[in-house]
């Protein structure tokens, strides 16, 4: 992995549970994340061996543009020279940089959402509804 990129659009659903992008992803068990949220904020964890670790805990940005139905680009860059040193970008603007050595070199890179409760997502009248346009390194759909 040198780079991936994703275009998020969250339509429907509530607004405080995250979404975003795995990637260095081996298997279920050993994966980075990055979650944002349509009120402007993000988390950063790793799934090691089955645990999950906080990189960086929910803290807010004004990188990200809030509201349903708002495109935010997110673009995770590993450095090429230092290995399992990461950087994340969100909108075009370096939001976080951080090292970590428990995942490096390779792996997938996919989707990740969380859904509410029926009474937060307002089940069944309206669905939670989360689009997703992997642009780097190949354009997934």
């Amino acid at each position: 992995m040198t780079a991936v990129t994703a275009t998020l659009i969250k339509v429907s659903g509530a607004v405080n549970y995250g979404y975003g992008l795995i990637f260095c992803c081996a298997d279920n068990n050993n994966f980075y994340n990055v979650l944002i949220c349509c009120d402007g904020w993000y988390k950063v964890r790793s799934k090691v061996n089955g645990t999950y670790s906080t990189i960086q805990d929910w803290i807010q940005t004004p990188n990200i543009t809030q509201g349903l139905g708002i495109s935010n680009v997110l673009r995770i860059t590993q450095s090429p020279t230092i290995d399992g040193s990461y950087s994340v970008d969100i909108n075009g603007h370096l939001t976080l940089g951080f090292t970590d050595s428990n995942l490096v070199n390779g792996g997938q890179a996919g989707f990740y959402t969380s859904i509410g409760s029926s009474t937060e997502e307002h089940f069944p009248d309206t669905p939670m509804d989360v689009r997703f346009k992997l642009t780097s390194p190949i354009s997934i759909p």
